[in-house]
């Protein structure tokens, strides 16, 4: 037969004690109304029990699992499908409910620390098992440091969501992995908040790698594209119909494009104070050539190009040179704009002198002029008559060679700037046999 409990009280207060120790099976401790409160359960060579303890002030009272085993668990259950919830100020706030689920087999492990390790919380169960954690309506999920005071990671819930973001660990030598997850074709957004940049650091972030910079009202951004197998990926600019794409260094440092894993320096931008001009490369439709051109600030900008050291400038194709011809008849002092047309058609009408340039004109004509330029024109004796054609020097210019052009001949000469200081330009003419 089970056991009743019965109270006696105290003389002189409202405690209540059991008269005597007893032993029972499904024995209860019933209230006031004869309800039962408390029932006894006996398990056969018991060696494990539970403990009650109050507490002085300021101090929480103490309920154990006891008994002669060195580790003893505590196991709290519902009955049916009713939860297990833990309440705090006098049961007016839920503080966690564990919800009875059909069948269940995995659960929540918590596993306090040691000192300078982490408590954990860790999904237990089957041999491998997840671990979902969700709010309320729409409410976020927020991971915070300090104590709660400094927020890491918030998990906003958006209505109709599909897609997540999922992130994997990795094995030794591997990199863990963020990546967009969900539908079949899935995007990722990464974002800073105002005008904070976004940066991708190295070296456990001791190193800058990338600045994503915000910028108000942008539109127009760097789209990167990888390749499958033997195609390049691509950087380019996307947003609105046309947009350049603009590559810059910082002070003084260099542009340079490599190959072989950048063994090879392939073009090198070096920077330049106060440039203002520089070259500008144009693709073409089918059927006509790129072009390779100066441009800039100022009106007339001259394009070099230069070998290193005693190395020369070659061309696999033919070399083709732009020209045009300037007529000319009788005795003329021939401008540098006619000389570089490289042609000179007289018909004079009696023996004549081609004078050329001043020294200063010629260099003043020739823009960004150095020392050692050069070039070469012709000059075509079209006369009716013997009439012969002679090439001067201006000022400032030397002769050499055969200067003169009879009738039905086409000379070659050539001309050799020697000096470019200002009121001491000079040059060599040569006429070529």
């Amino acid at each position: 037969m089970p056991t009743t409990f019965q109270f006696h009280e105290k003389s002189g207060d409202d405690e209540y004690i059991i008269d005597t120790q007893k032993q029972a099976d499904l024995g209860d401790i019933l209230d006031a109304n004869g309800n039962e409160l408390l029932e006894w359960d006996t398990i056969a060579s018991a060696v494990n029990f539970f403990r009650l303890a109050n507490s002085a002030t300021g101090n929480a009272v103490y309920f154990s699992a006891q008994g002669d085993d060195t580790n003893v668990g505590m196991d709290v259950s519902s009955k049916g499908t009713g939860s297990v919830t833990l309440w705090t100020g006098d049961k007016a706030r839920e503080a966690l409910i564990c919800v009875d689920t059909a069948s269940a087999v995995n659960e929540v492990t918590i596993t306090p620390a040691a000192t300078t390790a982490a408590p954990k919380i860790a999904a237990s169960g089957e041999t491998n098992v997840g671990l979902d954690l969700s709010s309320k309506g729409t409410g976020s999920i927020t991971l915070w440091t300090g104590n709660g005071a400094r927020e890491v990671l918030i998990g906003v819930d958006t209505a109709s969501a599909v897609n997540e973001v999922t992130i994997t660990p990795a094995a030794t030598t591997a990199a863990p992995k963020i990546a967009a997850s969900g539908e079949t074709n899935v995007g990722l957004d990464v974002s800073s908040k105002g005008t904070g940049a976004i940066t991708l650091w190295t070296g456990n972030g001791a190193r800058e790698v990338l600045i994503g910079v915000d910028t108000a009202s942008a539109v127009n951004e760097i789209t990167i594209t990888p390749a499958a197998t033997t195609a390049a990926p691509k950087i380019a600019a996307s947003g609105e119909t046309n947009v350049g794409l603009d590559l810059s260094s910082k002070g003084t440092g260099s542009i340079k494009l490599w190959t072989g894993n950048g063994a090879r320096e392939v073009l090198i931008g070096v920077d330049t104070a106060s440039a203002v001009n520089e070259v500008t490369i144009t693709p073409a439709a089918t059927g006509a050539a790129p072009d390779i051109a100066a441009s800039g600030g100022d009106t007339n900008v001259s394009l070099r190009l230069s070998g290193k050291g005693s190395g020369v400038i070659g061309t696999t194709n033919p070399f083709v040179e732009e020209m045009t011809q300037t007529a000319l008849t009788d005795t003329a002092t021939v401008t540098i704009a006619q000389l570089l047309t490289k042609v000179l058609d007289g018909t004079p009408t009696a023996a004549a002198t081609y004078t050329l340039p001043t020294a200063a004109n010629l260099v003043a004509g020739i823009i960004n002029a150095r020392v050692g330029d050069s070039f070469y024109f012709v000059v075509n004796n079209k006369s009716g008559g013997a009439n012969t054609i002679t090439v001067a020097g201006g000022t400032g210019g030397t002769s050499d060679g055969t200067l003169t052009v009879a009738q039905n001949v086409i000379r070659q000469f050539l001309i050799i700037v020697t000096n470019v200081t200002g009121a001491s330009e000079a040059y060599f003419v040569y006429g070529i046999e």
